[in-house]
């Protein structure tokens, strides 16, 4: 006689089992000398428990992490996702890298960019667990490089320098001319200075 056992699990084979169904039956085939028995159809319930777990079937997240917010040292970026999981969502969680380095504390979904920033790409990770159980990880795409806020510092090859200008009241001082400046144009270089001993304009 045979017995046949179907058990009903979930998807991890772990835990308590306590769905399982026995049929009672000959199903062999009559065989010549053997009288064939015949059982009804019954069926019964136990507990049966997995101690390991055998067999994961985990079904990948869909969707993605996107940043919004302008790559500039000051500026907020701001974490959004459209994650979506057939195990269940868990709550989300955000921690903000720079460089693919974890920036400490930055695990809200609103970051402002920093001065150490500059020059760096910044993205974020959210994780979060499913409800089976299972850890999963979502990356964004990295922003561009970081930008710094302050204005550019204007290069000294643009501009030439004439040190010791004495003005037509007496006064020395040197000044800056851009390169881009003809001095056989009629257009004068007007100068505003003022110091301790009054205000004054100068052409040259």
């Amino acid at each position: 006689m045979n017995e046949c056992w179907l058990l009903q699990t979930d998807r991890f084979l772990v835990g308590t089992i306590t769905s399982v169904s026995w049929f009672g039956g000959d199903a062999m085939k009559k065989r010549p000398g053997r009288r064939k028995r015949q059982f009804s159809k019954k069926s019964t319930s136990l507990t049966v428990e997995f101690l390991e777990r055998r067999v994961v079937l985990n079904a990948d997240p869909t969707g993605s992490v996107l940043i919004t917010g302008s790559p500039f040292e000051g500026q907020a970026l701001t974490a959004s996702n459209n994650i979506a999981d057939a195990d269940g969502l868990g709550p989300i969680a955000y921690q903000w890298k720079s460089d693919s380095n974890p920036i400490p504390d930055a695990t809200s979904p609103t970051y402002v960019l920093q001065d150490s920033d500059v020059g760096k790409v910044i993205s974020v990770v959210a994780t979060y667990t499913d409800l089976l159980g299972t850890e999963e990880v979502v990356r964004s795409q990295p922003t561009a490089a970081i930008e710094s806020s302050s204005p550019p510092v204007r290069q000294s090859s643009a501009v030439s320098y004439s040190p010791e200008y004495t003005s037509i009241n007496g006064r020395t001082f040197g000044y800056y001319v851009p390169e881009s400046y003809d001095p056989s144009t009629p257009t004068p270089l007007l100068f505003m200075f003022h110091g301790a001993g009054g205000n004054s304009s100068e052409q040259s």
